[in-house]
């Protein structure tokens, strides 16, 4: 009866070890917080640029299989890029980890993506089929586009520049602008009170005007709005966009491709098949049961 308790007890810890040393070496595949954990101090250090992500808990549903099957390792991208490839079209596919073409863009045509992802050591974006009814969405290679320049760009540039408060209290109208110094005014906002909204970063340019830039106001978003002077439209275009730019990752992606591996799930389900069948088979060898004298 001892070598019996002593057999099972031998399997309990056989099988314990099986199935915790995998949970605790690849911690960051089965649980996806302890990615987050692991590399924190590199999180924080972009986290100044993490407004392009911000509304990612208003995000939607889409109906693409790969972005429900992925959704907590894609981050909100929402920027604009134009088509960029060495061919004279740039191919646009349904999933990252599949080879089918669902449509094309063609050269020099833009594009809005909604989101990025990376797959395989290569960055995806996620973007709205043109004229498709009901929408249809697919993925695109973010090599084989171009950026537009855009407030992002903006703040990127002028990080070290900006800051934090401004009185703005007294201001009702104001003109919406990509950012400060683009020329090109986007549209005007009679009442609109800006004391009552939150002005995420203010710029002072080199000619003494302030702007801040909002998140949200009235229906429009992302926008920078000249405080010093609100309602002039006809502020000089100081800072023209440069041409489109190979567009870099400045947040943390996991690799998607390295967390959705059936292959290993299947090797690790075969290996601890194997132990238990190892296991059973040790029992029977150290246990027999004594035999009875009927004597």
């Amino acid at each position: 009866m001892r070598k019996l308790k002593s057999s099972i007890s031998f399997v309990c810890v056989l099988l314990l070890f099986t199935f915790a040393a995998p949970l605790t070496a690849n911690a960051d595949v089965v649980w996806g917080n302890e990615f987050d954990s692991r590399n924190r101090e590199v999180i924080v250090q972009v986290e100044r640029t993490f407004y392009v992500n911000s509304m990612d808990e208003l995000r939607p549903e889409y109906n693409n299989a790969f972005y429900t099957r992925n959704r907590e390792h894609i981050l909100n991208l929402a920027r604009t890029f134009i088509a960029h490839g060495d061919n004279d079209y740039v191919s646009v596919k349904d999933a990252p980890d599949l080879q089918n073409e669902i449509t094309r863009l063609e050269k020099g045509e833009s594009i809005f993506m909604y989101y990025s992802c990376l797959y395989d050591g290569e960055f995806w974006g996620f973007m709205s089929i043109p004229d498709s009814s009901p929408a249809e969405f697919g993925w695109v290679r973010l090599s084989e586009l171009l950026v537009l320049y855009d407030y992002v760009a903006f703040i990127e540039d002028n990080i070290d520049y900006l800051f934090h408060y401004y009185n703005v209290n007294e201001i009702e109208s104001v003109i919406a602008w990509q950012w400060p110094g683009s020329g090109v005014p986007l549209w005007t906002v009679i009442g609109a009170d800006l004391g009552m909204h939150n002005i995420d970063y203010f710029y002072r340019d080199a000619d003494g005007r302030v702007w801040g830039f909002i998140r949200y106001l009235y229906g429009g978003g992302n926008i920078w709005l000249c405080l010093s002077d609100p309602v002039n439209p006809d502020i000089p275009a100081f800072n023209p966009a440069p041409a489109p730019a190979i567009w870099i990752s400045d947040t943390v992606h996991t690799d998607i491709a390295t967390i959705n591996n059936p292959g290993g799930v299947t090797i690790a389900v075969a290996l601890v098949a194997g132990l238990v069948l190892l296991s059973t088979s040790l029992i029977f060898i150290f246990w027999k049961p004594k035999k009875r004298d009927n004597n």
